[in-house]
């Protein structure tokens, strides 16, 4: 009696666990088009702001144009030769200062450039992998997929605060002495 019980108890756990796995398997297929879907929305937005940003870094670049030019023709007419005279030149003073402060603001972009392109390569890795464990799922353990589920999550918590919008931090925004701006206008 023993052994029957034990074989009909041990037949019923093969049984669970059959029936229970690809109901496992579906709940992480789901999980991962839901994370691929996901990704795939991710992505397009941070190439959004990474193309805004590129824009912007233009703009900012055709306006450090003008002033350079500005400040060479003012100092060609005036003969300013120093800072120290540029300095004295309300003008040629201010478009200094508006410069190096372009030039922070640059350096800030080119910074959010940077990591929307590492985001990017980010959720590019992790939607080959998760593509490629979708084409295998019957062979993936739970532990396996769960990390891939949690890795996905962790560039999400990453990126997704800047999907909508660029966000610039001004206190650290590193300020360009302008006596360089000086010195990189004259050499030119």
């Amino acid at each position: 009696m023993k052994t029957t019980e034990n074989s009909i108890l041990m037949l019923i756990f093969f049984l669970c666990l059959i029936i229970s796995t690809p109901a496992i398997a579906r709940e992480r297929v789901t999980e991962l088009q839901q994370k691929i879907a996901d990704i795939n929305l991710l992505q397009s937005q941070l190439n959004e702001r990474k193309n805004d940003a590129i824009k912007i870094r233009e703009n900012l670049y055709h306006h450090l144009s003008i002033l350079r030019t500005e400040i060479k023709t003012i100092t060609t007419q005036k003969k300013i030769k120093t800072f120290n005279s540029a300095k004295a030149h309300p003008r040629v003073f201010h478009n200094l200062q508006l410069s190096a402060e372009i030039h922070s603001y640059i350096g800030q972009i080119n910074q959010k450039i940077r990591s929307y392109q590492i985001g990017l390569d980010k959720l590019d890795y992790l939607y080959h992998l998760a593509d490629d464990d979708l084409k295998i799922i019957n062979t993936l353990t739970n532990l396996k997929t769960e990390a891939l589920l949690i890795q996905i999550d962790a560039v999400f918590s990453e990126y997704l605060p800047e999907a909508h919008r660029i966000l610039i931090s001004l206190e650290n925004l590193d300020s360009v002495d302008p006596v360089m701006i000086w010195k990189k206008i004259i050499r030119n």
